[in-house]
Parts: C-alpha cells; structure tokens; sequence
C-alpha cells in the first residue's frame, strides 16, 4: 500500500515538473516568436520607397515587324519606357522597381532584347513578372506579326530580377523584414490569366514560412475587378481578371502579413480596392494613354501611392488620346457604358485617366496582427 502511494507520489510530482517545463518552454517560444517578428517588421522595416512599371509593350520601330501607333503607342514605346527609367533614376530613395509584365509587343526576340537592354538601365534592383504578351502569340490573325520566344526563354533572360532557375515563380526578401513574391498568371494562347495548382502550393508554403515579414504580392492579372465591364464580361473585359482569382485571394487572406497586390494588364491609371484589408491595385500602362507609372511609400502603418505621367512630346500624349477615343463600343477600351457621344468620350477619358486616384493612401493596419 505504501509502495503504491510513494509511487503515485512520484508520478505526481513527474507531472507537475513536465507541465511546468512545458509551460515556461511554450512561453518561451512564444516570446522568442514575437521578438522575431517585432525585430522584422520595425520603423526601419515601415519605412521604403519602391516603382512599378506595367505594360510597356516595347516595340522596336525600326524592325519591319513593327506595327503603327495605335491605343497602344507601340512607335513610341521605347522612347517612354527610357524616359521613366529616367525619371525613377532620379529618385534617390527608390529601393527597388516593380515590372508587372507585358514587358513585350509579342515576345519578339528583338523586343525581348531591347526591353532588357532598358530595364537594366535603372540604378536600383527591378523585378519582372510576365504578361501575356510576353509567352505566347495571342491573335493567329494579327499582323505583323514576327517569331516569339518561349516563356523559358523570357525567365532565363530575367534571371536574377526575380526568376531563380527555370519556375516561372519567385520569390525573395528585396529589404530586410520586406517580402516580395511573383507569380506567372500567363496562359498560352488564352490572354486571361490563371495560377495553376503548382502555383497555389507554391503561395501557400511560402507565406507560411514568411509570416514575420511585410510581404508585397505581384501578378499580370487582377485579382478583383475595376469596372462593370470586368464583372460582366462584356467585349471579354472578365480577361482582365484572374480566372480563379477567388482562389488565389482565399490563400493570400489566411496570412496577415500581406499588405499589397500588384497587377497591371488593364491599361488604366493606377487604383486600388481594399478587400479583408488587403489593397489589390491595378497600375498604369507607360505605352497607352495617359502614360503613367507609380510610386509607392510605406511608412508607419500606411502605403501611399502617386501616379506620374511619363514625360514625352505633348504630339505624343495627344495621339494617345485621340487613339483612345477613335474606338467604338466593341472596341478596347471602350465598352457600353462609353458610346461615341461627348458624354461617352469623356466617361472613358476618366476612366483612363482616374483622376481621384492618381494620388491616395491605404491603411496597413493589417500588419498590426503580425506581432500582437
């Protein structure tokens, strides 16, 4: 009997001394999680310029392949491409540029070659996702038309600007505690977009091993769409967003440490919408009307944004324009809501333009819970 209660006893205190290792050790990991994550995302970490370039559409002119000016100001691409390298270069406190693909009229291989020559031209890191002009020809029927390169060919030419080794994902840190991921939403032959399931685990994995940092999401595609024409699909405006984008925004709202998501494949000047405290924007093209790129601050708890017009001879922005309004309803970038009236004119004017957003600011207080 006495055997049996000494035992107990024993195995009493056992317990109480494991519960108690536990406890100080679950505290202690806890603590040490919350040093890590406060020690990531600092003043220093909430405090960063960076650019975004979109759909610069490089088109060398002097190729007989070239075409002529049209919504796309594909005579003038490279010469607006180079005077925003240009004007980021003047920045001092950019940290790094955002390229959110259609780097390309159709992944010409001379085109290919010219955009690289330009980008490289930027004093401060860039990082490159594809478009879907720059995988596949897009239109059988177009003219002009010359030889593409493969998409493995594009991520080889963009290695270390995001693409490491043959994926077409990525990811990297481009400042301490700062997280930056890319994903290829391209499609061959489909100038939607869709980010396959390899992609998705890819995502997921990621963000999971990344939760102490800022992290900065960057695809072609929308995840969330801006006009009425993408939610109905009228003249195949439901292209201009991800074809499971639901999906893909399901994964991304599990992780509190996303603060933004860049796309561009729109053509219209940069905006954004707030969706479960994530901020989707979608940003200006350089090569269609009113040519523009962006600049974006974090600082404290807010990201704010400004977007630039690119400099160019004033022929060039008004041919964009009048360009862009000698469309018709079934014509990119018109749609129904923009008929060839005055009133319809000017409708697609501030569409494109954005005229309330081409300045603004969004809250991060989501990133709050990262180290609560």
């Amino acid at each position: 009997m006495r055997l049996r209660k000494l035992l107990l006893n024993v195995i009493s205190i056992c317990l109480l001394l494991f519960l108690t290792f536990y406890i100080i050790h679950i505290k202690g990991v806890a603590r040490s999680e919350k040093l890590q994550r406060l020690s990531s995302i600092s003043e220093k970490t909430l405090n960063f310029k960076f650019a975004v370039i979109s759909d610069p559409h490089i088109s060398v002119f002097e190729s007989s392949m070239s075409p002529t000016n049209e919504v796309k100001m594909f005579k003038d691409s490279v010469s607006l491409l180079e005077s925003t390298v240009k004007e980021i270069n003047k920045i001092l406190d950019i940290k790094f540029v955002c390229v959110l693909g259609d780097l390309t009229k159709d992944a010409e291989p001379w085109n290919v070659d010219k955009v690289k020559e330009i980008l490289d031209r930027l004093q401060v890191p860039y990082y490159v996702v594809l478009g879907n002009h720059d995988v596949s020809v897009v239109d059988s029927h177009l003219k002009n038309m010359g030889p593409s390169v493969t998409r493995s060919t594009m991520i080889w030419t963009f290695q270390g600007h995001g693409f490491s080794g043959p994926n077409r994902w990525w990811s990297l840190d481009p400042l301490p505690g700062v997280h930056l991921i890319g994903l290829d939403s391209t499609m061959i032959g489909d100038w939607g977009g869709y980010i396959d399931n390899q992609q998705l685990k890819f995502l997921e994995k990621d963000l999971q091993n990344n939760k102490s940092k800022l992290t900065i999401v960057m695809l072609h595609h929308q995840l969330l769409p801006y006009t009425k024409a993408e939610e109905t699909g009228e003249n195949n405006f439901n292209k201009f967003v991800l074809y499971n984008s639901k999906q893909v925004r399901e994964v991304l709202e599990k992780f509190p440490q996303v603060a933004v998501v860049l796309s561009g494949h729109r053509h219209i000047s940069t905006r954004y919408k707030m969706e479960k405290g994530i901020a989707y924007f979608t940003c200006a093209s350089t090569v269609t009307y009113p040519m523009r790129y962006t600049i974006f601050e974090i600082k404290g708890w807010k990201l704010t944004y400004t977007t630039k017009d690119v400099p160019c001879d004033q022929k060039v922005w008004e041919e964009a324009r009048k360009n862009a309004l000698n469309t018709n309803i079934n014509t990119w970038p018109r749609w129904s809501a923009h008929p060839n009236t005055p009133s319809g004119d000017k409708s697609l004017l501030e569409e494109l333009e954005g005229p309330s957003f081409q300045k603004g600011f969004v809250s991060l207080a989501r990133l709050k819970d990262i180290i609560k």
